[in-house]
C-alpha cells in the first residue's frame, strides 16, 4: 500500500512537471533602431580617413545563445534567451553606428561591405571574452589593431559593467555601452586629419 501510494505520488509529479508549458525563447538584438544613427543625419563634409572595420570572435561566443561563465572554468549557454544574428555582426553593427556618429571627419565601413575602399585603413577587432560573469558583471576584452599608413598598432581592451539588476535585457544593454566604450576608445586613437 505504502508502495503504491508513493508510485502514485511520483507519477503525479511527473505528470505535471510533462504539462508545464516550455519556457518561451527570448531573443535579443546587440544593436537596434534605438541606437543606429539617424538616415537622415547630415552627411560627413571633408572626409579625410576611411576605415573598414573587421570583428573576429572566439568560437565560444559564435553561438546562437546567450553565455554566461558560472565558475572559472565553465561556461553556461541559456536555451532560452538567444541573438536575434549572430553576436559578430551585432558588435559590427553597433561599433560602426558609434564611430560613424561620434566622428565628423572619418567614415567607417564594415570590411565586407560594398563602401568599403581598398585605400581605405583598417581596423581589425579580436574579441577573447563578451559575456556575463558569475560575479554579476559584464565584461569585453580584447585587442584592436589600426593598420594606418603602414603602420600597424595594437591596443588592448578590457571593459567591465557591474549588473544593478537581474535579467538578460539589462545584460544586454549593459553589453551593447561597453562597445560604445570600444569605440570611444578607438577614436582616441585613430589619426584626426584636422592635426595632421
Amino acid at each position: 500500500m505504502k508502495s503504491s501510494l508513493i508510485s502514485l505520488i511520483l507519477f503525479l509529479l511527473l505528470l505535471s512537471g510533462c504539462s508545464s508549458p516550455p519556457e518561451q525563447t527570448q531573443y535579443y538584438m546587440l544593436n537596434n533602431l534605438q541606437n543606429a544613427a539617424p538616415s537622415n543625419a547630415p552627411q560627413k563634409v571633408n572626409v579625410c580617413n576611411t576605415y573598414t572595420v573587421s570583428i573576429a570572435m572566439p568560437e565560444y561566443l559564435n553561438q546562437p545563445y546567450l553565455a554566461m561563465q558560472v565558475h572559472e572554468h565553465q561556461m553556461h549557454y541559456s536555451n532560452s534567451h538567444m541573438w536575434v544574428e549572430p553576436l559578430a555582426t551585432g558588435v559590427q553593427k553597433s561599433l560602426l553606428d558609434d564611430l560613424n556618429a561620434n566622428s565628423s571627419h572619418s567614415k567607417f565601413t564594415a570590411m565586407r561591405s560594398s563602401g568599403a575602399s581598398n585605400n581605405s585603413s583598417t581596423i581589425n577587432i579580436e574579441v577573447n571574452y563578451f559575456h556575463v560573469s558569475e560575479n554579476s558583471e559584464v565584461i569585453f576584452s580584447g585587442q584592436f589593431t589600426l593598420d594606418e599608413e603602414s603602420q600597424n598598432t595594437q591596443h588592448p581592451f578590457l571593459y567591465k559593467s557591474q549588473l544593478n539588476n537581474d535579467g538578460y535585457n539589462h545584460s544586454v544593454a549593459q553589453m551593447r555601452q561597453l562597445v560604445s566604450k570600444l569605440a570611444n576608445s578607438i577614436l582616441n586613437q585613430i589619426t584626426n586629419c584636422q592635426h595632421k
